[in-house]
């Protein structure tokens, strides 16, 4: 049986029910990497259902983590979603909670190279991502994510092992 510090294993079991559904948690990691976005190119990215993605857009609002505009582009009504600073803080914190459950022994370099070897394509309108982006194995993760301070250093793996 491994030794895994107890503290961690309470932490793993703390982690924001908001976010890990998986369905908010794409939500949460688009917002993540741009500005805003419109509930259309929302729906499009996630593939949700606008019922779906109402709910959970709900949820997250409630919650704090999100802010709904609602403006007008000509005559058409429009919803721009935006993450809130502490939507941004909570979604940091859940990553960095998951990556301490990932063994220590993953290779985080490996794990975080792109799968599609095409570069992405530049974006349509600033602030919004490429269709054709390349997707990350950890997709999850926050772009700019500093490995070392969540892995333990290799010359202790065998001490949590």
């Amino acid at each position: 049986m491994s030794q895994y510090p107890a503290d961690q294993l309470l932490q793993i079991g703390k982690l924001d029910p908001i976010i890990h559904v998986p369905a908010r948690l794409m939500i949460v990691k688009l917002l993540s990497e741009v500005i805003s976005l419109d509930c259309v190119r929302l729906a499009e990215l996630t593939q949700l259902s606008w019922g779906n993605l109402s709910s959970h857009l709900s949820k997250l609002e409630t919650s704090g983590l999100i802010t709904q505009i609602k403006t007008w582009a000509g005559k058409k009504p429009s919803t721009i979603v935006r993450l809130t600073d502490s939507g941004l803080q909570a979604y940091h914190e859940w990553a960095g909670t998951i990556l301490s459950a990932l063994p220590s022994q993953m290779n985080p370099e490996l794990l975080y190279q792109s799968r599609v070897e095409q570069a992405p394509q530049p974006s349509e309108a600033p602030g919004e991502l490429p269709l054709g982006a390349a997707s990350q194995v950890l997709w999850f993760i926050p772009l700019h994510h500093k490995w070392d301070s969540v892995l333990p250093p290799v010359e202790n793996i065998n001490q949590l092992l």
